[in-house]
């Protein structure tokens, strides 16, 4: 029998393969960052479209487990399962999604992590879930996320941000300028409206001026008269 350490190089190789075979390409880098024990590129050109992939062999005839760091599920990230029970082995390919959904939170050596136990029952639900296998829409979820999570899709993300906020700022500085025009004719409604006052009030002291004018001049016609 193969020790685990073999073992887990077969199941990469394996990986590597069945992803190949998939469409997606795969390149073995000389570092393992953030849990890139394999990248996966959707092609190779300028754009930058690659996934991290990792790749796990566990021994599922006896209790185990699978630890992840938080860290490692941002953005691009794809996580191999090669997992052996008594009569057969199986595979599982987990984006984030799915590694959010089935693992637990914890946390070890000051650092948070996310936790699966490995049974028999857990390791046949795994293999047995067709959402988790490397059918055409699993390839085509990997190959999404792969894209949205690309550099350039990040730059064009950003972009997209400051443009929105440009808009925005446009936006609050044209009601402000209405606003402003508006306190302004307001202001003139008011000087109007005062001096509309100041001539109806001038106006009146010289009706009456006129009227206290015709009442003398009718009280000395009358004396006249007399």
């Amino acid at each position: 029998m193969a020790d685990t350490k073999t073992s887990e190089m077969i199941a990469e190789s394996r990986f590597a393969s069945d992803l190949l075979a998939a469409g997606i390409l795969v390149a073995k880098p000389y570092f393992d960052q953030l849990g890139g024990d394999l990248i996966g590129f959707i092609n190779v050109d300028n754009m930058g479209f690659t996934c991290r992939v990792q790749c796990k062999y566990r021994d599922c005839r006896r209790r185990s487990e699978v630890q992840i760091p938080i860290e490692y599920t941002e953005n691009a990230f794809l996580l191999c399962l090669h997992l052996v029970l008594p009569d057969r082995s199986g595979q599982a390919f987990l984006l984030p999604d799915d590694i959010r959904e089935r693992f637990v939170t914890g946390r070890m050596r000051g650092k948070d992590l996310l936790r699966l136990t490995l049974t028999p029952a857990t390791a046949v639900a795994l293999i047995d879930d067709r959402d988790l296998a490397l059918t055409p829409e699993r390839v085509k979820a990997i190959q999404s996320l792969t894209r949205s999570s690309s550099a350039l899709a990040k730059m064009y993300e950003d972009s997209r941000k400051v443009i929105d906020s440009a808009g925005e700022a446009m936006e609050l500085r044209e009601r402000a300028d209405k606003l402003e025009w508006l306190l302004y004719e307001a202001r003139i409604a008011e000087i109007q409206k005062k001096s509309a006052e100041g001539h109806l009030a001038t106006m009146q002291e010289y009706v009456a001026l006129l009227e206290s004018q015709i009442k003398a001049a009718e009280e000395n016609a009358k004396k006249k008269w007399k």
